[in-house]
């Protein structure tokens, strides 16, 4: 019974936006009990995706995260456009974007932590996408080997993991692949990205300092990122450091709202901006 309320609950909140879904979310999830277990959930623009219940709860609700976002980037991008996904995760936002670009465009999705990057593989096949190139790697400043924080599963059993960062806490490290943007754009003949979305907890500046070279010669028509205010200090960095960084390669940046449109961003919302808010970056 508990499964079929869920269930009808889902549909509900996937068809319709409404303000205060997330405390609807939260009665259910009290009333009801954790979501665990594997989930094969429709996303809201196109596709489906294998979720763990607990930890992508959002996802399971509404068939997205952050639906003001995912809305902006299938509004920009076209057929045939050429897309990166820095921070892909499972897949939440890289299988619209595959679908949205069709056959003749291309999405190349990175993602650092190994049970996120497995079950992005399985979204990956679940949706017979092959304009995909998924790489298990950081992007960052540099090209080469990269010590991070490692996490072999989350609650619910799939092994994913929401809101990794490499300043995560984890007892255990290991080494991955890194590359700077510039560099992997320069070794897989990537002239033109249409799109560039990164969300990667904290490492944006170092990632941003990576792809100079590329915003240079104007090749990135837009930039989505993700500032944290909590990340970003994890690492070393703040919000003015990411946004004085983006502005020296040339950018204007523009806060995006909740209602998907670009406010340029003032130095008095730098300073009392909210913990985590998503910025457009382009010409």
């Amino acid at each position: 019974m508990k499964r079929v309320l869920r269930e009808c609950l889902a549909k509900v909140l996937r068809r319709f936006r409404f303000p205060g879904r997330k405390r609807v979310i939260d009665l259910a999830e009290k009333i009801l009990g954790p979501n665990s277990g594997e989930f094969v959930v429709p996303v809201r623009h196109s596709g489906h995706l294998i979720i763990d219940g607990i930890v992508d709860r959002p996802v399971f609700y509404t068939g997205t995260h952050d639906t003001h976002v995912m809305n902006f980037l299938l509004r920009v991008v076209q057929e045939g456009n050429t897309v990166v996904d820095i921070g892909a995760g499972i897949g939440v936002y890289t299988i619209p974007l595959a679908l949205k670009v069709g056959p003749s465009g291309h999405v190349y999705a990175f993602e650092a932590l190994r049970p996120n990057f497995d079950l992005l593989l399985r979204n990956i096949e679940l949706n017979g996408l092959r304009n995909i190139s998924a790489t298990h790697a950081a992007i960052i400043d540099v090209s080469g080997i990269l010590e991070v924080p490692i996490f072999d599963e989350r609650p619910g059993g799939l092994g994913s993991l929401g809101n990794y960062s490499l300043a995560s806490l984890s007892p255990r490290r290991n080494t991955i692949s890194c590359w700077s943007l510039d560099d992997f754009a320069a070794r897989s003949g990537i002239t033109r990205i249409d799109l560039l979305k990164i969300d990667i907890e904290g490492s944006e500046v170092r990632a941003v300092s990576g792809m100079k070279r590329l915003f240079s010669d104007g090749r990135v028509r837009i930039t989505c990122c993700e500032f944290n205010r909590y990340w970003l200090q994890k690492l070393g960095a703040d919000p003015q450091e990411l946004h004085n960084l983006f502005s020296s390669c040339g950018l204007q940046v523009y806060r995006l709202t909740r209602f998907g449109r670009l406010k340029k961003i003032s130095a008095a919302y730098l300073a009392s901006a909210p913990d985590s808010w998503d910025a457009v970056a382009k010409k």
